[in-house]
């Protein structure tokens, strides 16, 4: 079946405050298309059950398929059902081409045998893993509609469960068959079910439930949030469940937080902000990733208190635990998170400053992985920007003006990066003319050869500003 893993411009301006909604949410705009280009490469895996049987007397079993007898019925299904669920060289194609598709939903739909009802279900959810051509000819027969009003009307919690891994593999194909299992209707009885679920504590059938609900909320654009906003409470529920419900549930929340400000809203008021803060501490697997990724989102919101009600829940201990002990791509989002609150309220930034997380910031100045550059510059330049004279007296003298400049070294950097540097420093250089004097000092031979780079044209006003003496540089226009 398929399966969700862990990994499916600002305007810069030379002047101290800034728009701070906007910066968040065009930051947001930016890293949404990169995490998204990550993560669809492995959003679209399969999940196939691995059982291996050798392809024989097709049409004979076809034949039993079509049959009245319920006892021929069941073997053929089981039968076809085994043969789908191979590992390797799965017969997805010689299956449709023998017609069994349209007996399998017939079966689907009449049969009153729950063991029938499981393995045509079964059987069709393994169809459902294959293509995207394969997987669209069992929606033209009709399959979507009867999976839903099965998961509606029986009874029978085996079946159930087939068919919530069946609209999974639906759902996780495309975009497009997404909205299409969400206008049908299949939220609501999915909701139901695993409500039943969590009721009578069936972890292994919430497992699915949760990766299925995972993928109706994943993709972009957005899926409807009237609909799938319906999962918040039962979400925040499964975050006090076991592991391996616990990672789609921390990816179906994820998704949900890349939205609006209501989106986020609606997600602080269902009482996760605390949950989500904790298992940033998780120790192990992809989960502290995910929910620090939440946390990011969440505070890119517009609203001040969108930030205010993680630091009170205690979020800067986790990121700054990630910072010193995690690998590249939980560091990665943690200075995204941190990028957002301190592009907040002086307040704000003073937490982060009292946490001690400036000169962890300064050091990944020197990192070899341009990505983590490039966020722990976007984290101290909104600081230098919205913090007060005090705050930016204090980063400066953890020695941000040296890294910054030797950041501004690196060879063939994105200029975007460059961009951001230069206004930083520029930045500095009008406040105080000692720190102009240095930057001055530190950056000419960079800022000599930079200038020589046709890359870096646009950028000449910045550059000769830095280079010159601040009562010489009046006339020049350094908004970008």
């Amino acid at each position: 079946m398929k399966d969700v893993d862990g990994n499916k411009g600002r305007v810069i301006i030379l002047q101290k405050r800034i728009d701070v909604a906007q910066r968040r949410g065009t930051r947001q705009d930016t890293l949404r298309v990169n995490r998204r280009s990550m993560r669809d490469d492995k959003l679209c895996t399969k999940r196939n059950i691995q059982p291996s049987e050798e392809l024989q007397d097709l049409w004979r079993t076809y034949d039993d398929l079509a049959s009245r007898d319920p006892d021929l019925q069941l073997s053929a299904a089981i039968h076809f059902r085994k043969l789908l669920a191979q590992e390797y060289n799965t017969p997805i194609q010689t299956m449709i081409d023998l017609g069994i598709v349209p007996r399998l939903i017939q079966l689907l739909k009449f049969s009153s045998s729950p063991d029938i009802q499981r393995e045509v279900a079964w059987a069709l959810t393994n169809i459902a893993s294959g293509t995207h051509q394969q997987t669209l000819l069992i929606l033209e027969q009709g399959a979507l509609s009867i999976f839903i009003q099965r998961l509606a009307s029986t009874s029978e919690q085996a079946v159930k469960s087939q068919i919530v891994w069946a609209i999974g593999n639906i759902a996780g194909d495309s975009v497009q068959f997404r909205d299409l299992a969400l206008e049908a209707g299949a939220m609501e009885p999915l909701l139901s079910y695993t409500r039943t679920c969590i009721i009578q504590s069936l972890h292994s059938d919430l497992a699915g439930a949760a990766w299925t609900i995972s993928n109706l909320c994943r993709g972009r654009p957005s899926p409807d949030f009237t609909i799938t906003s319906k999962t918040i409470p039962i979400l925040a529920t499964l975050l006090q469940t076991q592991e391996e419900t616990l990672v789609d549930t921390c990816w179906a929340i994820s998704y949900l937080s890349d939205g609006d400000d209501v989106a986020i809203k609606t997600l602080i008021d269902a009482g996760i902000v605390n949950a989500i803060v904790h298992l940033m501490n998780h120790p192990t697997g992809v989960i502290p990733m995910i929910c620090t990724r939440t946390a990011g989102n969440m505070m890119s919101g517009s609203e001040e208190y969108f930030t205010q009600v993680f630091l009170d829940a205690g979020v800067l201990d986790p990121l700054k635990t990630i910072l010193a002990t995690s690998g590249h791509k939980e560091i990665k989002e943690a200075l995204f998170a941190l990028s957002n609150i301190t592009a907040g309220t002086v307040s704000q930034i003073q937490r982060v400053l009292d946490a001690g997380l400036f000169p962890n910031l300064i050091k990944i100045l020197s990192y070899k992985k341009i990505e983590l550059v490039t966020e722990a510059v976007w984290t101290i330049s909104n600081a230098l920007k919205t913090g007060s004279k005090e705050q930016i007296e204090s980063i400066v003298e953890l020695g941000c003006i040296p890294a910054l400049c030797r950041t501004l070294d690196i060879d063939k950097q994105p200029m975007k990066l460059v961009q951001v540097i230069l206004e930083a420093l520029g930045n500095l250089k009008l406040m105080n003319d000692t720190w102009g004097q240095q930057i001055r000092m530190l950056t000419v031979d960079t800022l000599e050869r930079v200038q020589s780079d046709p890359n870096y044209t646009s950028l000449t006003d910045h550059l000769y500003f830095l280079a010159e003496p601040l009562d010489e540089c009046d006339w020049i226009d350094v908004s970008l």
